[in-house]
């Protein structure tokens, strides 16, 4: 078919695609408050002036929306003027205290004002309501990270990668904080997954050959880097057929 061809014309590929698009059923997304206070952060990733957006945030506040108040913490966070940040996260903790979004926004605050017990206690608090929940656990092992406990950080993220092993940035951050803790031959295995889960399929293998030996004396570990290793080998062989 044309659309398959190396260059396809750009008409005939708009056209094409239009038409596939249609054939999916249509679908009704609600403008929820999660969505709103996501947006935000994504708002502020991409702000190139941070005063500029905290002040065009401060002119919304008379709609007293809670995503505009959000977004005015997120920034005085990203500004580090912490105690307007903490200030400004009260309300919104009083009316809703088990919202994700405000819990890791207030641990983070508490990190960066050095309250690094509290924040802690707070992101332990709520994962003992939502078990590892993702964003709480993450942030949970950053804090313990910035603190120097690469060890319990390290032991945070081992549990939650049983629950998304497919999720290339957590093995990447376990990695990094395995390296920290001094577990070199963690360090291999995660790098391993991470490059497995982006196609990396030589380096993977690299990985695997220097985590063997350093797991001598550990008969099963070293059996699972082999059986990884030919996993690795049997998508190497598996993309070759396309």
């Amino acid at each position: 078919p044309e659309f398959l061809l190396t260059h396809p014309l750009n008409e005939s590929r708009i056209s094409d695609s239009t038409n596939r698009a249609r054939q999916y059923p249509r679908q009704v997304y609600t403008n929820s408050a999660d969505f709103q206070l996501m947006k935000a952060r994504v708002e502020l990733h991409f702000a190139d002036n941070l005063e500029g957006h905290l002040k065009q945030l401060r002119s919304r506040e008379h709609l007293r929306r809670d995503a505009d108040r959000y977004a005015t913490v997120l920034t005085l966070a990203k500004l580090n003027r912490w105690p307007e940040a903490q200030q400004g996260l009260k309300p919104l903790l009083a009316s809703e205290p088990h919202r994700i979004a405000y819990v890791v926004l207030a641990a983070e605050i508490e990190a960066g004002m050095g309250e690094h017990k509290a924040a802690i206690a707070r992101l332990r608090e709520n994962l003992a309501i939502a078990p590892r929940n993702y964003p709480l656990t993450m942030a949970l092992a950053d804090v313990l990270h910035q603190v120097g406990r690469a060890a319990d950080a390290e032991a945070v993220l081992s549990t939650l990668v049983h629950e998304r092993p497919n999720d290339p940035y957590l093995w990447y951050q376990l990695a990094e904080i395995r390296g920290l803790a001094g577990d070199i031959l963690g360090v291999h295995r995660a790098r391993a997954e991470y490059f497995i889960l982006n196609g990396l399929l030589d380096s993977a293998d690299r990985q695997l050959q220097y985590a063997f030996p350093l797991a001598s004396g550990q008969r099963i570990e070293q059996r699972r880097i082999k059986e990884r290793a030919r996993d690795v080998q049997r998508l190497r062989a598996k993309l070759k057929q396309f």
